[in-house]
């Protein structure tokens, strides 16, 4: 073998190592990021045209602000979590569909969702737990009322309210609860049929609960439970009211 081609073949043996490594670095990068991004995911997203704002679940939505856009335009995001955001609406927003997008502000992955503005799906809720007064003869709140705001003759509200009621060491009886709504100033009003006559022996607490949809004109009132009741009602507990806003038939 000549000088010239045993140096040849030296150079080829050497390079091929070189260009092997190469290709394998590459793959191996490939097949092994050294991190990858999760993807945002929409479970679901809400408008609340009545409050202008929408709230959207699901995951991967990083800890910082996320970036929120609707049919291509930035909204607001009012607060944020890894799985939940609320954002304000555009200010008279029409009925229709809109591409929703959501971007964690650390990411480059976008998920999308369809959602639809109609106002007669458009549900408002609201719910509070706390105690109240004992019953007695005079109509009350049991527990604690909620607002809620009517803004259309065929919205319905449906409440549902629980209680803790308990005597201790006498028996009372004659307890007579409702779901009841109140404009202020006005009286505590009772809406239909009620539970009457409850009683309880010394020594006891019980749960009490009722729901109902009720039809009330446009304006702003307090709902829940409410009701009178004879002597010893005074071991009672908290009890929790929630109402939910939403359009019935017309």
């Amino acid at each position: 073998m000549t000088g010239q081609k045993f140096e040849k073949l030296r150079m080829n043996v050497i390079r091929k190592p070189q260009w092997f490594g190469a290709v394998f670095a590459l793959l191996w990068a490939l097949v092994v990021p050294g991190s990858a991004e999760c993807a945002p995911v929409i479970n679901g997203a809400y408008l609340n045209l009545a409050a202008g704002t929408i709230t959207i679940e699901g995951m991967e939505f990083g800890t910082g602000v996320p970036i929120v856009n609707l049919a291509g335009a930035p909204l607001v995001v009012q607060q944020s979590s890894p799985t939940l955001i609320v954002a304000s609406l555009p200010t008279g927003l029409a009925e229709g569909s809109y591409l929703l997008t959501v971007q964690a502000s650390s990411g480059k992955q976008m998920a999308r969702f369809e959602v639809t503005a109609d106002r007669e799906f458009n549900l408002a809720y609201a719910t509070a737990t706390g105690g109240g007064p004992n019953p007695s003869s005079t109509t009350q709140f049991f527990g604690v009322p909620v607002s809620v705001t009517v803004t259309h003759p065929n919205q319905r509200v449906l409440v549902t309210a629980f209680n803790a009621f308990g005597t201790f060491s006498s028996a009372a009886g004659s307890l007579n609860i409702f779901i009841c709504y109140q404009q202020p100033p006005g009286p505590v009003t009772l809406i239909g049929n009620g539970l009457l006559g409850l009683q309880l022996p010394p020594n006891t607490k019980v749960t009490n609960g009722l729901t109902k949809v009720i039809t009330l004109p446009v304006g702003t009132y307090w709902v829940g439970m409410c009701g009178t009741g004879g002597a010893h009602w005074t071991n009672n507990d908290w009890g929790t009211t929630t109402a939910i806003v939403f359009y019935g038939a017309a």
